[in-house]
């Protein structure tokens, strides 16, 4: 296993949320964020060689898993027109822009076969006023071509029992 090479994906799907973000803020039209939202799926998600299972942190009901690439873009960038929309999807990447993700440094990584790790832990979301917002999440990645890709990835907010 190669920790080091899971870091770094780690820190590219970060960048990649972080750059859908700055694409919306600066009023760069539809298509070409549309078009940076596939690249960054084909680059960090395994749609086309194998089934994915993405269940994202603010997706519910019958959208809740997004099986195909359509639903993932939907997901990250909201209805811009495209082909897959799912209605509700605000964009999670574009509605709320964020101007960091960092993985907890004492996250989850096992191999769990050849070819195959999970990471689990929290990621931290910053937005552009600084807030932090904290989630849990596991991935499981798969090694294709030599590339490191997501076949499976849960989200969830942290549970935050009620204290009365």
């Amino acid at each position: 296993m190669n920790k080091t090479e899971i870091l770094a994906t780690q820190k590219t799907w970060g960048d990649f949320i972080v750059r859908l973000g700055q694409l919306a803020d600066s009023q760069t039209s539809n298509k070409e964020i549309i078009a940076a939202a596939l690249d960054g799926i084909n680059l960090h998600y395994a749609y086309g060689h194998c089934e994915v299972i993405f269940k994202p942190t603010k997706a519910t009901g019958s959208a809740a898993f997004r099986p195909s690439v359509d639903g993932a873009v939907s997901y990250f960038i909201g209805n811009r027109g495209q082909a897959g929309a799912v209605d509700g999807d605000h964009g999670f990447a574009t509605d709320k822009p964020w101007k960091a993700v960092r993985f907890s440094a004492d996250q989850q990584i096992t191999e769990v076969t050849s070819g195959v790790i999970m990471a689990g832990g929290h990621y931290y979301f910053t937005d552009v006023s600084g807030q932090e917002t904290e989630v849990e999440y596991t991935f499981t990645y798969k090694k294709v071509d030599g590339h490191w890709l997501i076949v499976g990835h849960h989200s969830s907010l942290p549970y935050k029992p009620d204290h009365k």
